[in-house]
């Protein structure tokens, strides 16, 4: 049995965090793990994923109600797109890599018991 993973990225593009989730999943026994990465569209990021033999599936999650003064927010039509991925692919775990996103973990979590995990890789 091969455990799903998805992994939530806020960006498209590759900075800290998302070159810190590159080389995570390079790591990561694939005869064990099954990465997926959601990413909200095209971008350097998901080009060097595919590279690596990565499943990229490109929903925009928005982390953030207005980004520039960092006030978190979601989006409801994103959380029942996020849900129906959910329910279709069936992860083990969720990890969200920008804490703002840890809102679209709460359903899932209640719903269909999948376990969530949200972290900071900012440091502002």
């Amino acid at each position: 049995m091969r455990y799903k993973i998805f992994f939530v990225n806020l960006f498209p593009n590759i900075g800290g965090a998302e070159t810190s989730l590159i080389y995570f999943i390079e790591k990561l026994d694939r005869k064990i793990f099954k990465p997926f990465v959601i990413v909200p569209k095209e971008g350097l990021l998901s080009e060097r994923l595919k590279k690596i033999g990565v499943s990229v599936i490109y929903l925009n999650l928005p982390g953030f109600l207005i980004q520039k003064l960092f006030i978190p927010g979601f989006n409801p039509k994103a959380i029942w797109k996020f849900l129906m991925l959910c329910k279709d692919k069936k992860p083990d775990l969720i990890q969200f890599t920008n804490i703002t996103q840890s809102l679209y973990g709460f359903l899932p979590r209640l719903i269909f018991k999948i376990p969530t995990v949200a972290i900071s890789w900012m440091n502002s």
